[in-house]
């Protein structure tokens, strides 16, 4: 209480000075007035203008919710009425402070900041911006009241030098204190804050988190609270013990090693993994101690560093458990956690050992942190020899969850915040060690990248093989992708498109495959694929030796018998040779000699390709030398003769005569005139009227292998007779004398065919009755009629055709 007062004095010989201190603010700067009305309400009244109050301004001297501030720039005293304006105040943000013009301790008036706040925390700032600002409501004092009780464990015993904290609601939380005495009691009006509590809400806590690393730790409790003026409200509070483990570090000699930095990772399930806890700095103490508390659910990894100034052999260490000699890496520390039924006391002892087989390098981050930039992690010099590196991409020491690569695309959802990369370095038969990047950042607002996946390869690195990128999923849609490919980090000149395919040049080489995705209004993100194996050899085509099958003679044909080749799909090339020297044109799996091979030996040679494959080629053993040409056979021919009548319907039947030797095969072609008759090529002919008067004769053709053809005719037959055809004629007209009778002919073929007409009477030539119209006689009368029509043609037989009789003639009537 006798704070509060001190307090309150200084306050208005401050508020004195003030006013002897103030002065016209320059012309060149804003100025403006803060004006209201401070008013007291005693219990059970209502608020009344309250005359000698003291007004204090702060003005705040940055931005923010939670600004600094220069205290006490100006004061007034209020007037009449509890009327009061500040002197001229510069532009800009001012906590008002009201004091009742005494105090005399709890129950009496109580001095707040403007709009009933307390502590001065969570105030509401005034602005003032070129001229007079009133306050939006009175400011009214109030007796001030108070919150008593007790601080107990659950087994019901007083928790002497517990925390018991006051704050108002609504609010941020900030507040004041008071601690417990012997017998676990409280009372806000003994503490040198709390006793200036006025009336509102608030919520009162009780903790206890002892200094001394061996005293017990509690959980807090809070209750809300309403007090009212020059009142009092009892809240008594239970804590629960919390189990806690104490770490002592020691140097390799067993000293403790005081004042060493902690790196303490919490698993925090609402980010996904590990990360740095939100407290510290964290160092042992002068024994070399550390104490963790078992708050509910927590789990914590912990690393213990080497103190400034540290000249020993030890070097810093995860713990990895009660039995463990330590860890280089977060992923091989144990868990510090609390488990229900966990003893509350529990001690370990950590001893620093010798340096780690492996020696880390110092990763660094490259790039700018801006969104839709990409940050390259660069790990350092790591050894002895290959260690195998994994990178894992932090947000404020929390995992990114899938950025495992070297690089870091930064997305919108990271603006704001501070990145890093772990790099634990791993290799057989040592421990692992990490190592994390310096912090970058905050990343700045950017255009968003374009979305990606890291690609991959298929197919298989060896020379000839075709390997191709697998972009994966890149958006959104219209993103343009390029490619380009490259060789033990070397990028392959014009290897831009989606498929490559290694050359010797690449042999032994490990390929990696860059595609860089670009989209208006995107930035332009690149990814490279994991890299292959060394490109291998191509392997070679499987051959076999070919062999020549046939006889080695002018006039014969060798072939070429390859063998078995693989795998399948292998094409084969054949040459032949002939006394060592490639024969021109002689590509195929045959060769028909010549007698520009005679005496030379023969050999072929047989190369098969396949894509990706080296080509193989293999000669045959050489033949014997070429063999002259056996003498060519010759034909001896016979006399062929026709047989048969040259007449149209008739057969005509070639005699080939006697043909020599045997083998001969024989052919025939029958002509007309010395032509050859279309489609007769057989040994016999049937007579048309299409060689009516033409000469009928055969050629013989005699054919033997490696002998000249011989053809033979026959003799020619007489000239061909034709045959024409033609129906039986008819007559008509009336059977009586007077009258005439008419032949109709049908028709005669092939025309033009020449005709006579002979008409009979009773079968008898009638003489001069030779047309093909007859008038009836009187000599006709009872006798029959009848017409007999020849035919004649050159080259034709003559065809003589006569009609039926008529009937009786009939008289003239």
């Amino acid at each position: 209480m006798a704070s509060t007062r001190q307090l309150f004095a200084a306050v208005l010989a401050v508020a004195a000075l003030i006013g002897s201190w103030l002065v016209a603010a320059p012309a060149s700067a804003a100025t403006g007035t803060i004006s209201g009305t401070v008013k007291v309400r005693a219990v059970g009244g209502q608020p009344v203008g309250h005359a000698g109050a003291q007004v204090v301004f702060d003005r705040a001297t940055t931005a923010g919710e939670d600004p600094s501030f220069e205290n006490s720039v100006a004061s007034v005293t209020t007037g009449a009425g509890g009327a009061f304006a500040s002197p001229a105040l510069a532009d800009g943000r001012y906590r008002v402070r009201v004091y009742p013009g005494s105090f005399a301790g709890p129950g009496t008036l109580g001095h707040e900041y403007f709009d009933d706040r307390w502590s001065p925390y969570d105030v509401t700032l005034v602005t003032v911006a070129g001229g007079a600002t009133t306050l939006g409501k009175d400011v009214v004092l109030q007796p001030t009241g108070w919150v008593t009780g007790t601080v107990r464990d659950e087994a019901g015993q007083p928790i002497a030098g517990a925390t018991v904290t006051l704050s108002q609601t609504p609010g941020r939380g900030g507040g004041y204190g008071i601690v417990t005495d012997a017998q676990g009691r409280y009372d806000t009006r003994t503490g040198d804050y709390t006793d200036n509590t006025i009336p509102g809400s608030y919520r009162v806590e009780a903790g206890s988190y002892g200094s001394d690393i061996d005293s017990p730790v509690y959980t807090s409790s809070s209750a809300d609270v309403a007090i009212a003026a020059n009142a009092g409200v009892q809240r008594d509070f239970v804590l629960k013990r919390l189990p806690q483990v104490v770490f002592t570090l020691q140097d390799t000699n067993g000293s403790p090693l005081a004042n060493a930095p902690l790196n303490i990772q919490e698993y925090r399930s609402d980010l996904g993994g590990w990360g740095p806890i939100q407290s510290g700095p964290h160092e042992t103490d002068e024994e070399g101690r550390y104490r963790f508390v078992g708050y509910p659910g927590r789990s914590v990894k912990v690393y213990f560093g080497t103190p400034a100034g540290y000249t020993g052999s030890g070097v810093g260490e995860y713990w990895d458990g009660p039995t463990g000699d330590g860890a280089y890496a977060l992923r091989d520390a144990a868990v510090v956690d609390f488990p229900q039924g966990v003893a509350m006391n529990r001690s370990y002892t950590v001893r620093l050992g010798a340096a780690p087989a492996i020696s880390a390098g110092s990763p660094t981050i490259t790039g700018t942190p801006k969104v839709g930039q990409t940050l390259t992690l660069v790990p350092g010099t790591w050894g002895p020899g290959a260690v195998d590196l994994d990178v894992q991409w932090l947000d404020g020491g929390f995992v990114i969850p899938g950025q495992t690569e070297r690089e870091l695309t930064l997305t919108p959802d990271l603006e704001g915040s501070y990145i890093t990369a772990r790099v634990t370095g791993a290799k057989a038969g040592a421990d692992a060690v990490d190592r994390a990047a310096p912090y970058l950042g905050p990343v700045t607002a950017g255009a968003p990248p374009v979305s990606f996946t890291r690609p991959t390869i298929s197919g298989t690195p060896r020379v000839g093989s075709t390997l191709t990128a697998v972009p994966g999923a890149w958006g959104p849609s219209g993103v343009a992708l390029a490619y380009q490919w490259y060789a033990a980090g070397q990028a392959v000149g014009q290897a831009t498109a989606q498929t490559f395919v290694p050359t010797a040049a690449e042999q032994g080489k490990a390929i990696t495959v860059r595609v860089t995705g670009s989209l208006t209004g995107y930035s332009t993100v690149a990814r490279t694929s994991a890299a292959t194996a060394a490109v291998a050899a191509a392997p070679a085509v499987s051959a076999s030796t070919p062999t020549i099958s046939g006889t080695a003679q002018v006039g014969s044909t060798l072939t070429a018998v390859p063998g078995a080749w693989g795998p399948d799909g292998v094409a084969l090339a054949y040459q032949w040779f002939a006394g060592g020297q490639p024969v021109a044109g002689a590509t195929a799996s045959t060769l028909a000699l010549t007698a520009a091979q005679q005496g030379q030996p023969v050999t072929v040679r047989v190369t098969g390709t396949l894509a990706g494959h080296t080509p193989a080629e293999r000669t045959s053993a050489a033949t014997a030398a070429v063999a002259a040409a056996p003498e060519a056979p010759a034909v001896s021919a016979g006399t062929p003769t026709v047989a048969g009548t040259a007449r149209t319907g008739q057969r005509l039947t070639a005699r080939p005569g006697s043909w020599g030797p045997t083998g001969v095969t024989l052919g025939y072609q029958w002509l007309a005139d010395g032509t050859p008759i279309a489609g007769a090529a057989g040994a016999s002919y049937v007579v048309t009227n299409a060689v009516a008067g033409r000469r009928i004769s055969v050629r013989v053709t005699g054919t033997l292998a490696g002998a000249a053809a011989v053809v033979r005719d026959s003799a020619p037959t007489a000239a061909s007779v034709g045959l024409l055809t033609a129906p039986r004629p008819r007559i008509t007209g009336t059977a009586r004398q007077g009258r005439k009778l008419t032949v109709k002919l049908g028709t005669w073929s092939p025309g033009p065919v020449r005709l006579t007409y002979t008409w009979l009477r009773n079968g008898t030539r009638i003489a001069g009755a030779t047309r093909a119209s007859y008038t009836l006689r009187k000599a006709d009368v009872g006798k029959r009629i009848s017409v007999r029509v020849t035919g004649a043609r050159a080259s034709y037989a003559t065809v003589v055709k006569v009609s039926a009789r008529t009937g009786k003639v009939k008289r003239q009537a």
